[in-house]
């Protein structure tokens, strides 16, 4: 009986518990001078890759808007410049009108700026760059607007207004040709992309991919060092083959492990091979670097 009781209480404890308060962000602190501080994950492209890395900043902004809209404005910022490896995602004068919520969705109207070129982009009629680096571009945009979002808020979709696309598509809703398709198909609201997100695997990857064309300088981007191992570098063999482990992720965040198994060309000619290799990580200005440290005694002596 008294067991019962004590699940009762418990019970009704919980119940008192409200869920969507639970998933709501912080409460923004309120500043001298009539400003809201509240702190934010943001997104954005890691350089050239198909991954967004990660900014944490505290946003500064007038309470009588919105923390989502400063959001929305943030990205449109760019990274800040202790970011070096991020780039901003959005064409040149684009601008947030507004945020609305629905249920569980955000609604985010943007300028019709957003349907623009970027400024570099004076190739965009050749096929193999709509389908390529300009269709990716688009859509690491729209899925770090969507990180960002469900990151820092307790909405699970965001829908993309336009303003003025309802004269051509009837719907003010962002439609396929932003992401350089022929199409009249209006997409679904944006869920949260994890696949976007750069993970420790992911950046193993991408160096073990400028390793295969022994492209040190691509290399590089990816490895950090405590000290000088220049000499080594010399000796690095070519990489023929590899599988990466999933990795994890320390309990701080700060670093990770990644277990690579690779068949390596040496100078000579011959084939040394390595199983199971630990590659240590760190999270260093919103990326993911290998420390050289552990990289290099890969192809060292057994």
């Amino acid at each position: 009986m008294m067991k019962r009781a004590t699940l009762l209480i418990l019970w009704l404890l919980l119940g008192s518990v409200s869920f969507g308060a639970l998933a709501s962000p912080a409460v923004p602190s309120y500043l001298p001078g009539g400003s809201s501080s509240q702190a934010a994950v943001l997104y954005f492209r890691y350089q050239g890759t198909p991954y967004l890395g990660r900014e944490k900043r505290t946003l500064l902004f007038d309470p009588a808007s919105s923390y989502e809209k400063a959001l929305v404005q943030a990205l449109l910022d760019g990274p800040s410049a202790v970011y070096a490896h991020l780039m901003p995602l959005f064409p040149e004068g684009t601008r947030v009108l507004g945020t609305r919520a629905q249920g569980n969705i955000l609604f985010v109207t943007f300028n019709e700026n957003i349907m623009n070129p970027y400024t570099n982009e004076s190739n965009l009629a050749d096929p193999l760059y709509r389908e390529g680096e300009g269709r990716l571009r688009r859509t690491l945009a729209m899925s770090a607007l969507s990180c960002t979002i469900t990151e820092n808020t307790s909405y699970a979709y965001v829908q993309v207004l336009v303003e003025g696309a309802a004269i051509r598509n009837d719907s003010l809703r962002l439609p396929q040709s932003y992401y350089l398709l022929e199409s009249d198909i209006l997409p679904p609201p944006l869920s949260r992309d994890e696949g976007s997100i750069m993970k420790p695997h992911d950046a193993v990857d991408l160096m073990c991919q400028k390793w295969a064309v022994k492209d040190l300088t691509g290399m590089g981007e990816f490895i950090t060092a405590s000290n000088d191992s220049s000499d080594a570098w010399g000796e690095i063999p070519l990489l023929t083959g590899y599988t990466l482990s999933p990795g994890t992720i320390s309990h701080d965040g700060a670093s990770a492990m990644v277990l690579l198994s690779a068949a390596m060309q040496l100078n000579d000619g011959t084939i040394l091979e390595r199983g199971g290799w630990p590659l240590r990580l760190q999270a260093a200005e919103g990326i993911w670097l290998i420390q050289a440290e552990s990289l290099i005694p890969l192809w060292g002596a057994p």
